[in-house]
């Protein structure tokens, strides 16, 4: 029998972490929700190495059960890595906001705010930076990584119009009300 247990955390919000409140950034804290899935005669105990979607339940759950596959169908199945957790998963896992979008991959997270990003744009490493205190993005050196990480998101969640000048409120996560910043109140 197979069982799918999607745990979301107790307090799923942004606490102070950044000097926000609520879901309203596209940081870690804010949009990663853990996946659980047990099933008989798969591995225990395995963590997969990179993200995965919401969307990849269905195909995981579709697959042994034989259920035909539709091109409508969004989202990968999960069942390799239900058999070996340590498999690469090139497959980065993308998240959305009205004001942003945001691609993740097993290492960096590239976000962008506003249409296309002309409100800013963030670049976390997460092997470095695992709790996303360093926006990489203005730094030069990251020029090609932050290229090809926009190039993916924007093949998925293409860029919004830029609506005519005026009409629509300037916005940036770190002018957002309420924001302290990362290095207190000080800084």
């Amino acid at each position: 029998m197979w069982r799918a247990i999607i745990w979301s955390r107790l307090i799923p919000y942004l606490l102070g972490e950044h000097g926000q409140w609520l879901k309203q950034r596209l940081l870690e804290e804010s949009v990663r929700s853990p996946l659980i899935i047990a099933a008989p005669g798969y591995t225990r105990g395995g963590v997969v190495p990179g993200p995965v979607e919401f969307p990849d339940i269905y195909p995981t759950l579709a697959e042994p059960a034989r259920l035909p596959a539709t091109e409508a169908l969004q989202g990968r199945s999960l069942v390799p890595l239900l058999h070996q957790p340590e498999t690469a998963w090139p497959h980065p896992a993308f998240s959305q906001l009205p004001q942003g979008t945001s691609i993740r991959t097993d290492r960096w997270t590239y976000n962008e705010w506003g249409p296309d990003g002309v409100d800013g744009a963030e670049l976390y490493d997460h092997g470095a930076d695992p709790l996303e205190h360093h926006n990489l993005a203005t730094d030069p050196a990251y020029a090609p990584v932050i290229k090809d990480l926009k190039t993916q998101l924007h093949a998925v969640l293409p860029p919004r119009p830029v609506p005519p000048h005026g009409s629509r409120p300037a916005w940036f996560p770190k002018i957002s009300p309420g924001y302290i910043p990362d290095g207190g109140i000080d800084e």
